[in-house]
């Protein structure tokens, strides 16, 4: 009996606390309850929001590459050069591929320099990204890159392996087709320490 008099007891001040807590924090609770509710609300709003955006600017693109292959091509490539503005790297990069197809194409290789250097500009294109249009930028200006240019764009020493592999490949053959048989030994040594 005297048992379940204290357990009573206990039980009538744990009500009175969680009560006293209650009142004191009801304020403070309901607003730490919404907010959580408003944000498990919103982040799938914001995640379809983004994927409409991104949905948009596909659908942009369908539409380039559909007039490119119609009769009104300069109007897919108006569209191309928009889309490297987009917020979406991957269409970025789609975009500039297929300017630099349709350049190389024609044979205006100021356009397509001009496509490989807004690319690199663009602060929201991955490092590895960039370091392919490089390599573009290279092989565009190979007969009549300079040596700087070249070793300044390659970057042999600060890339991965597989970059960097491509990088001493080029600096080869630039090296053997300027005859400068020293660099070009240096170079092959550097590419057989990667082996």
């Amino acid at each position: 009996m005297n048992d379940q008099f204290k357990n009573e007891i206990e039980e009538s001040l744990l009500k009175d606390r969680l009560f006293r807590f209650y009142n004191k924090y009801k304020l403070l609770l309901i607003s730490i309850s919404i907010i959580i509710l408003i944000t498990l609300l919103s982040f799938p709003t914001y995640k379809e929001y983004e994927i409409r955006k991104n949905s948009k600017i596909l659908e942009k693109y369908s539409e380039a590459i559909l007039f490119l292959d119609s009769k009104d091509q300069s109007k897919g490539i108006n569209y191309l050069t928009e889309l490297l503005k987009s917020p979406n790297e991957k269409i970025k990069i789609l975009s500039a591929t297929k300017l630099l197809d349709i350049y190389l194409q024609q044979k205006k290789f100021t356009d397509s320099l001009n496509v490989i250097d807004t690319v690199l500009e663009d602060k929201k294109i991955s490092n590895d990204s960039k370091k392919l249009f490089k390599i573009k930028k290279v092989l565009l200006k190979f007969d009549n890159i300079s040596e700087n240019e070249l070793l300044e764009l390659l970057e042999p020493s600060k890339t991965n392996v597989s970059f960097q592999r491509i990088s001493l490949l080029l600096l080869l053959d630039f090296y053997s087709m300027k005859n400068q048989t020293d660099k070009k030994k240096e170079i092959e040594i550097k590419l057989k320490e990667l082996q």
